[in-house]
């Protein structure tokens, strides 16, 4: 006779004693039982970790078929796993279980779950220690993310172990799962200067080098072929010389790399960054010579990149990346304030009376865009009088003076200039003159401050005084 227990029951799971009863009876009917009672001893039994795939949550990954294991994701995208459990026939309530979790081209991680401690010593690791269930209900939260721009095979390998209060251990569970991070085609970068480049119309070929530009495209191999497109607004563009283009690295599907306006031209990478680094810019000086200064204001030279990676890497298709370059042009050279005056000259006024200085002279800056918020210096000089301007708020009190000198906007001395007053001295008639002059500071361009004077001759006229008559005395005649 032999016995074999159930599938995986045992005394101590089972707490209690299997038996075999034994009974003969006899010819006369009569019978006597024994009972044998066994104690079938518990034998570690296999953790079971079943094989996870992707949740909805992961758009673009890929079911695995029962036969091939495998779950796919996009390149920079997250995996959300469902259906990975830990189990154990040995398992009881007391039981507790220990998984780790590992990956080498990424990072795995699962939300904080009460009862289940978590320790990462690395980002591609991670150990899970709690209860079945606790466990469980962490793994349902388990995700894992490629490393940035990766694209290949990975594993997620699991590992559990469990061991109850009793110190009854199971035996350790292992399961790899493939994946595959899908490559998609990155976009290329560009490192483009964020200001505006200053260009120097006063020179004669009123070109610029632009500097700092560049692309970088993470997923291009050394020989992938990608198209850059130049695009230049109000002037040219040359491609370093002899540069790339000579040296046939580069091929020219439009323009010639010299002076064009738009050029369209094919390499490497590193070809291609290699032209950048030497690109010049010409400004179109048929567009600013002898025109006015508000009209080269509204003009906004640009050079306009495009760069096409030409679907070359990864799945997705072509990218297309433009950046701008901004230029602004200047003239570098100072050119001095502008004094004007519409009032009919001399000016005139009487002795020791004021001569309102208001809308007499006018002030302006060809500079006033490059020059914005800057501080000009106005003086005002007098032979035989004083100058009188008023405290305003934005002005300390100033003295009267034969020499007055204000530092302020130009707004702000357009201002004071207005509210000024000349007069006299006490009693004094005659020719004088106001000598106004304005001084830049040199705030802008080249050569140093600039500055602009006006003299505006004054007559003062004498007062006419009425004579009145004069009394004598009477005086008395002696009698004859």
């Amino acid at each position: 006779m032999t016995y074999v227990s159930a599938l995986h029951w045992n005394s101590d799971v089972g707490d209690d004693y299997d038996s075999i009863r034994i009974q003969v009876t006899d010819v006369q009917g009569a019978t006597s039982a024994s009972f044998i009672y066994i104690r079938v001893l518990p034998t570690p039994d296999l953790i079971n970790i079943t094989i996870p795939y992707a949740d909805v949550a992961t758009a673009t990954a890929l079911p695995p078929s029962a036969l091939q294991g495998v779950v796919s994701v996009d390149e920079d995208d997250i995996l959300h796993f469902s259906n990975l459990t830990v189990s154990c026939v040995d398992a009881v309530a007391s039981s507790i279980v220990t998984v780790s979790l590992y990956v080498q081209h990424g990072a795995v991680a699962c939300f904080p779950t009460a009862g289940v401690f978590q320790s990462q010593s690395t980002r591609n690791s991670l150990l899970l220690k709690g209860s079945y269930s606790g466990i469980n209900a962490a793994l349902a939260t388990l995700t894992y993310a490629p490393e940035a721009n990766y694209a290949g095979q990975d594993s997620l390998i699991v590992t559990a172990n469990a061991v109850d209060d009793s110190g009854g251990v199971s035996l350790p569970g292992q399961m790899t799962l493939s994946l595959f991070v899908i490559a998609l085609n990155d976009a290329p970068v560009w490192n483009v200067f964020q200001g505006a480049y200053l260009l120097d119309a006063t020179t004669p070929a009123a070109s610029l080098h632009l500097d700092n530009l560049s692309f970088v495209d993470v997923d291009a191999g050394l020989n992938d072929l990608m198209e850059l497109t130049i695009d230049a607004k109000d002037g040219s563009v040359t491609l370093a010389a002899p540069g790339p283009v000579s040296a046939g690295t580069l091929v020219l599907v439009a323009g010639t790399g010299q002076n064009d306006a738009y050029l369209v031209v094919r390499g490497t990478p590193t070809s291609l960054n290699a032209a950048l680094a030497g690109l010049v810019f010409t400004l179109d000086r048929a567009k600013y010579d002898d025109q006015s200064f508000e009209t080269t204001m509204r003009l906004r030279p640009r050079v306009i990149l495009t760069i096409d990676d030409l679907g070359n890497t990864g799945s997705g298709g072509t990218n297309v990346v433009s950046a701008t370059a901004t230029i602004q042009v200047v003239s570098m050279r100072n050119r001095p304030p502008v004094l004007s005056t519409t009032a009919a000259l001399p000016l005139t006024t009487s002795q020791d009376t004021k001569l309102p200085l208001a809308n007499t002279v006018a002030i302006a800056d060809p500079d006033v865009n490059q020059a914005f918020g800057s501080i000009m210096e106005l003086t005002i000089t007098t032979t035989a009088g004083i100058i009188i301007v008023p405290p305003d708020f934005f002005m300390p009190s100033t003295p009267q003076t034969r020499k007055i000198v204000i530092k302020a906007s130009l707004e702000q001395l357009q201002y004071a200039l207005d509210k000024s007053y000349y007069v006299a001295d006490l009693g004094w008639f005659g020719q004088d003159a106001i000598v106004i002059t304005v001084n830049d500071l040199g705030f802008t361009g080249t050569g140093g401050p600039q500055s602009a004077r006006l003299v505006l001759p004054v007559v003062v006229t004498k007062l006419q005084t009425t004579t009145q008559p004069q009394a004598f005395p009477l005086k008395h005649l002696p009698a004859l």
